[in-house]
This record gives structure tokens, C-alpha cells and sequence, in this order.
């Protein structure tokens, strides 16, 4: 939704209705669903869907919103509990890494959106970002992780890690190897 006003009930069900929606069609035929047949699914107009969803980009961030809320949550308990911090930091990129596989598509969406300052999807996984990049520097104060990469670069990796090298659990030998590239042997 493109504003911060509150909206009226039935804007305010609308929305919701087109968001729901969008979950369904996403998790059936993955992200490129076109938007129109969305919001005949959730038995709203073209004027109305566009007006609470100007594009894809803002429908997806809306859709995604509670993921990178919770993955934000998930950050910031593991800063709380002063610990293993490359740990922390591995166990939430593998969630990271199962939340992009949600949807067939999403991981492209993500990429891309992980980078791009315009984009509503960067806006709407800003605090995920922040707090996950606070993880990540803590890990890198301790000597655990290499210190020449950022959260921005090390969420582009991982978000862009293709499905088709998955093992039958959903694990990603793909991200493992990133995993073993950025750890640092605390014998080093």
C-alpha cells in the first residue's frame, strides 16, 4: 500500500483481499502472475488494484512485508544474545535463503530489489537489511566472518542462488559454499 494515511475499512479489506490474493496466485504459478488476474481473484478492479498496488514491485513488497519483519526480529534476538555470532549469522542466512524459495520467481524479485533504492521492495526490507547487516558486523569484529563483504552484497549472493541445485530437504549445497567462503577458520 502507497501511503501512510490509514485507510478507510473497505480500502483497508480491498487491500487486504488483493494481498491474499497475491499469496495464492504466487505460491501456485510463482511471481509473474499478471496483476489483473490477481485482482479479479480478489474481486477487485483494475483502478482499485493499481491504486493500492501502483506496480508489481509494490504487490510483492506488500506480500513479503511480514517475511522480512520476522527475519528482522530473527536478526536482532540473535544480536541480543551476546554469542557465537558467525553462528547466528549462518542460521539466519539458511532462513533467508528458505524464505526466497517461497515462490517460483521470488528469488529474482529479491535480488534485484535487495539493491535498488527505488524499489519498494528495498524500502520494505530495509530494517531486515540493517539489522542482518549488524549480525554480520559482529561476526566480522570477532574474526569469524571475512571482512570484505557487506550485507548488501552477501544478501544479493544468496537471494540469487537458483532452486535447481537443492537437495530433497530444500537445503542448497549452493549456499553452503558460500557460506564456507565467507567464514573464517577461527584457527586462521
Amino acid at each position: 500500500m502507497t501511503t501512510d494515511r490509514p485507510l478507510r475499512a473497505d480500502a483497508r479489506r480491498n487491500a487486504l483481499a488483493v494481498i491474499a490474493a497475491a499469496r495464492e496466485l504466487f505460491a501456485e504459478g510463482g511471481v509473474d502472475v499478471p496483476m489483473e488476474e490477481i485482482g479479479k481473484a480478489a474481486g477487485v478492479g483494475k483502478g482499485t488494484l493499481y491504486r493500492h498496488f501502483p506496480t508489481r514491485d509494490h504487490l510483492f513488497a506488500a506480500v513479503s512485508r511480514d517475511r522480512f519483519d520476522r527475519l528482522a526480529a530473527e536478526a536482532e534476538a540473535s544480536l541480543a544474545e551476546a554469542g557465537d555470532y558467525r553462528a547466528a549469522l549462518i542460521a539466519w542466512l539458511r532462513d533467508f535463503d528458505r524464505s526466497a524459495q517461497q515462490y517460483r520467481g521470488l528469488r529474482g524479485v529479491v535480488s534485484a530489489g535487495i539493491a535498488d533504492e527505488g524499489s519498494a521492495i528495498f524500502t520494505d526490507c530495509a530494517q531486515m537489511k540493517a539489522r542482518a547487516g549488524s549480525l554480520l558486523e559482529r561476526a566480522q569484529e570477532a574474526r569469524l566472518i571475512r571482512s570484505d563483504i557487506d550485507i548488501t552484497e552477501l544478501l544479493s549472493l544468496v537471494a540469487a542462488l537458483p532452486d535447481r541445485f537443492r537437495d530433497a530437504d530444500g537445503s542448497s549445497r549452493l549456499l553452503e559454499i558460500v557460506i564456507r567462503g565467507i567464514a573464517i577458520d577461527p584457527g586462521d
